[in-house]
């Protein structure tokens, strides 16, 4: 009989998203599969669908069918959490549109609950999903071949009746494999006779784990990376036998000579897979509106309800209602007032129990988004655009950009409201980088760490072949490069393996914002798995937006918090601080001062120069500044400057552009800035400014050579301009691209920028005092907000046991002539050794008229040993009459009384009345050495005032400038002291004074002169002279040539 061979379909195959055990990049997958004349494939991942819709793409983009499936793993109960027996392998493949969503469902539940050590499925699960599905018994991992090979044949029968009757003869196939591995073999032999005893038909297929044959042994790399192996070990985990790349057709059929046919039963399952998605139509959550209203009538009242109330007395009313009626239109005509609607809801939400942030983003520039609350920024009186943020003739998904200063809260609001199935946070995939995937293969291959780590050190660029051949602006290589390549040649292979590995999917992660929902449950739609009772996606982001789900960004923004800790210390609100006054010319004052400490985005030394330099007295003078203090454009604060205070003049291309380059003094700041020069001097629609805007942007050649005709011609036409200025104008706006920014953005960020700047300014001890709370876990920033708190005249106080609150707080204190002064005090949870429960139990039975009082009321099974020693040690009792030292020689011994003249102590024991001593009170440095140990700063003052007067008249280390002779007074935080190759002495410090911190070296001269024989130990002080100097390769240093050492011990100040 002649046989009719209709071609072989790889039907089981891994790509890089099987975790570090599939090779296979997807980018090379489907041109490779061209390459062999094959135009259909199933993907079949262990135990996951990742990146389902980028491959999709791809393939569809190749000309490939993809077939959707999985490898799932197969256990007796998902919901066990018993680790008895093995889980299985099968093969599951999508038929239809039906068979895609089981499939879907699968993965996910295998991913949720039914995952333990593996993503795992159950026969009860796979009866309920089975429909559209097509079954293949998978490797000789499946639970049919394990019974076959443990000699148990009638178990191996009653599985396959067991799937058969799940899926039906129809749907489920023996799946045989051929990497000359005998168990193979007799599988095969038991499938050839069973196939006839069942009427199953046999399928060919080859487990696919890499692209080609010669990458075989960097996949066994990629398997030692998994596994922590080594390479030279002979019993490393690898896979048993051979053939596991991407097989050719005529390779497949040399592996079945005898039987062919079951080579071609691989394109009868491809041709019965047909799956294709339809997406791209925007799938918004349902939203309930009330009182039967549609979308389009709940949006326009909300939004003219906001319009009304914002402008209703402004002379501006009509523009903003026909602002409204404009957008409105776009919105409605795209479909998306649901979208609206649902951000405006959870806004509204979220304000109720945390701060928000005004909106940053395109989306500022909506007046819609402004009524109903979603931002808090006027686009009208700020020139925000709304085309920048939706084109009117390209529908493209809106994204809102929003801060909280807590997004649980908000993820529990939608969770709540929507369901929690039908929310999901994003996931993310991240890749093997040059660096990384150099480190993984040089650690299996055991390279020595300070050999592998110099290696990675000397890779400057994305990728191994970039930095191989990184080059200077003359055209040579950089020296890394060249060292680079010395070493690549003697870890050829090395380098060759970890080139081929090199941007493989390594593992999963979670957006640190993103988050999606759906009408349905998003495994309706997607696969999802689950980590910490979290839901989260297996395709990211850009690709659930090509398949129609709408994303959401939800930010968290620890300045908002800070913000709100100040209001409910002050006893107002949010919706207070959006009505602040913008144009307080006090608080500009203090910006002009540079007085920035704490103050979003504002606060940096640059930045006080520049405020200092600009001298800002409106909103839109810190708009300008934080979309100018970037590299690129910093060079126009100073024109920004010149032209504000009169010393240069603005210059503008036509007087029609005046009115829209005014703000910034004829220098082109903002994207929307260009977006309306082109509609004012080119006659542009809006739609057609947006393209503009992002040809420029994104630097698309071909776009922006059509847009520059078209804008040349209508410079001239539409306002009669001169071609030759036109010229220059486009040259000036394509110059500009390069350091563009979004005015909607910059405003966002200026807008907090003022609002912390005014709470400093009206009530800087609880500024303060939130700022500092918000610090806590960095050292460095609390010693510095501690110590800025100080130098505006705010006084810091130890903790308390009477007043302090868990963290820094504001209290009231007495001034010596009776008044009342704010001050702020440090917090118990701040304390080392003092936990919470300790806390809890000391804030909740004061007050304490003495340490005996405090012993009797508190729960000491909480307030242990350890607890006390370091209350008293930091100061907490020094308000009740008895000083740190005293208490401490005693503490040990104080007793819970209840009227009786012995009881138990404290800790153990009996003990009579307790005398107190008298000692004297510890040392400032004393003191400072506890608070540092065990508040982490020092609160009784700073470590420069135990030296006294030494010092004065030294510069502080932040006011060093290159190359000028300076001296400088601090304190030693580290010393290293190094013997040069010549055999000489030089010295290596770290020293701190009030304002920062430096490095210091010392040169074998000077060190000769000034050091030798001399002990420098940590906490000395040192008064040097000579220059700073600031080098980029080796970093910025003191170089001291005079050094005189000033002994702690020897130093004793009160």
């Amino acid at each position: 009989m002649l046989f009719l061979f209709m071609g072989f379909t790889h039907l089981h195959l891994h790509t890089e998203y099987s975790l570090l055990d599939g090779a296979t990049k997807i980018k090379e997958l489907f041109p490779r599969l061209k390459e062999l004349g094959m135009d259909t494939v199933a993907i079949t991942e262990h135990g996951n669908m990742g990146a389902m819709i980028k491959k999709y793409n791809l393939a569809k983009k190749e000309g490939v069918k993809l077939i959707f499936g999985f490898e799932p793993y197969i256990c007796d109960d998902h919901t066990s959490r018993v680790r008895t027996k093995r889980d299985f392998h099968l093969i599951l493949l999508a038929k239809d549109l039906e068979g895609y969503k089981n499939l879907i469902k699968l993965v996910s539940i295998s991913n949720n609950e039914g995952f333990y050590y593996r993503p795992r499925v159950d026969k009860a699960l796979l009866r309920k999903y089975s429909k559209g599905l097509i079954c293949m018994s998978a490797c000789i991992a499946n639970d049919i071949a394990q019974s076959v090979i443990e000699g148990n044949e009638p178990a191996a029968k009653k599985l396959i009746e067991e799937y058969l009757d799940i899926f039906g003869k129809e749907d489920f196939y023996f799946e045989v494999q051929n990497h000359s591995i005998p168990e193979e073999k007799k599988v095969m032999e038991f499938y050839q006779r069973m196939s006839k005893e069942y009427d199953v038909k046999i399928v060919a297929t080859t487990d696919s784990h890499f692209l080609k044959s010669d990458d075989a042994y960097a996949h066994e790399v990629m398997l030692s990376i998994q596994t922590n192996g080594d390479m030279s070990d002979p019993n490393r985990f690898r896979f048993d036998g051979e053939g596991y790349h991407v097989m050719s057709e005529e390779e497949v059929l040399n592996l079945f000579p005898s039987n062919p046919e079951y080579v071609e039963a691989s394109s009868e399952v491809a041709k019965r897979c047909n799956v294709e998605l339809e997406m791209g139509d925007p799938i918004f959550p349902h939203f309930d509106s009330p009182d039967g209203m549609s979308h389009k009538e709940h949006l326009y009242k909300w939004c003219k309800d906001g319009v009304d109330r914002i402008y209703g007395d402004e002379d501006n009313y009509k523009e903003a209602i026909d602002r409204m009626n404009f957008e409105l239109g776009v919105i409605g005509k795209m479909g998306f007032e649901a979208y609206f609607l649902i951000v405006a809801d959870f806004i509204q939400a979220a304000k109720k129990f945390c701060q928000v942030g005004p909106g940053r983003g395109s989306g500022a520039g909506s007046i819609v988004a402004y009524s109903l609350g979603i931002t808090q920024l006027d686009p009208l009186k700020l020139g925000l655009l709304f085309e920048r943020f939706l084109n009117p003739d390209r529908i493209s998904l809106p994204d809102f950009d929003i801060d909280f200063g807590d997004k649980d809260i908000v993820l529990d609001y939608v969770r709540k409201k929507y369901g929690e199935d039908k929310i999901a946070m994003i996931g993310t995939f991240g890749t093997m980088s040059a660096k990384a995937v150099l480190k993984d293969v040089m650690r299996v291959f055991r390279i020595p760490f300070d050999e592998a780590n110099a290696i990675t050190k000397l890779v400057s660029e994305k990728t191994i072949e970039k930095s191989l051949n990184a080059k200077t602006d003359g055209g040579n290589f950089t020296p890394d490069a060249e060292e680079l390549q010395k070493l690549a040649k003697k870890h050829e292979q090395i380098f060759d393996i970890a080139k081929r590995l090199e941007g493989c999917v390594r593992h999963k992660g979670v957006h640190a914002c993103g988050v999606v929902w759906g009408r349905e449950a998003i495994s309706h739609y997607l696969p999802v798995y689950g980590r910490q009772g979290d839901v989260i996606t297996q395709v990211e982001g850009p690709d659930i937006e090509t398949y129609g789900l709408v994303k959401f960004d939800f930010l968290g923004l620890e300045t908002l918090n800070i913000i709100k800790k100040v209001l409910d210390a002050i006893g107002e609100d949010g919706k207070w601080l959006e009505g602040i006054p913008m144009d307080d010319d006090n608080v500009y004052k203090m910006l002009r001062h540079g007085e920035t400490n704490g103050v979003f985005q504002i606060e940096s030394e640059g930045m006080k120069k520049t405020l200092r330099s600009v001298q800002p007295t409106c909103f839109d003078d810190i708009i300008a500044i934080v979309a100018l203090y970037r590299p690129g454009p910093m060079q126009y604060l100073e024109v920004y400057g010149n032209r504000k205070h009169g010393r240069d003049k603005p210059v503008y291309p036509h007087p029609n552009a005046e009115k829209i380059l005014a703000p910034t003094y004829g220098i082109m700041v903002y994207q929307e800035q260009v977006m309306q020069l082109s509609r004012a001097l080119a006659g542009f629609s809006r739609g057609d400014s947006d393209v503009l805007r992002k040809a420029i942007g994104k630097k698309k050649m071909d776009l922006m050579e059509k847009m520059e005709a078209q804008f040349k011609e209508g410079c001239v036409e539409h306002s009669g301009m001169d071609p030759k200025k036109v010229a220059q104008l486009w040259d000036d706006i394509v110059k500009f691209a390069e350091y563009s920014f979004n005015k909607s953005h910059a405003a966002a960020y200026a807008l907090i920028s003022y609002r912390t700047a005014y709470l400093k300014k009206y009530f800087p001890v609880e500024f303060y005092a939130a700022t500092i709370s918000s610090s806590v876990g960095n050292p460095e920033k609390l010693a510095f907000y501690l110590e800025a708190a100080r130098k505006e005249g705010i006084e810091i106080l130890t903790p308390d046991i009477n007043t302090s609150q868990e963290s820094f707080s504001v209290v009231e204190v007495e001034n010596s002539d009776g008044s009342k002064k704010k001050v702020i005090r440090v917090g118990l949870s701040g304390i080392k050794n003092v936990g919470g429960e300790a806390v809890k139990s000391i804030l909740a039975s004061r007050p304490y008229k003495d340490y005996q009082d405090f012993v009797n009321r508190v729960d000491l099974s909480k307030v242990n040993k350890r607890v006390c020693h370091s209350l008293i040690s930091v100061g907490c009792f020094d308000e009740l009459g008895i000083n740190r030292a005293s208490l401490l020689e005693v503490y040990i011994n104080v007793q819970k009384t209840d009227g009786k003249e012995k009881q138990m102590t404290l800790f153990g024991g009996v003990a009579n009345k307790i005398e107190y001593s008298d000692l004297p009170p510890m040392s400032l440095r004393e003191k400072l050495s506890l608070e540092e140990e065990l508040l982490g700063v020092c609160i009784s003052g700073h470590i420069m005032d135990t030296f006294g007067s030494y010092g004065n008249g030294a510069i502080s280390l932040n006011n060093l400038k290159h190359d000028v002779e300076a001296e400088v007074f601090g304190v030693v935080k580290r010393y290293t002291r190094i013997v040069t190759k010549s055999g000489a002495d030089m010295a290596f410090m770290d020293i701190s004074d009030r304002s920062g911190e430096c490095k210091v070296t010392v040169f074998p001269r000077d060190f000769e002169e000034h050091l030798i024989g001399q002990k420098v130990d940590e906490g000395d002080a040192v008064l040097l002279s000579g220059k700073f100097v600031e080098n980029k390769e080796f970093g910025d240093a003191f170089v001291a040539n005079n050094v005189r050492v000033v002994k702690a011990e020897k130093i004793e100040v009160k």
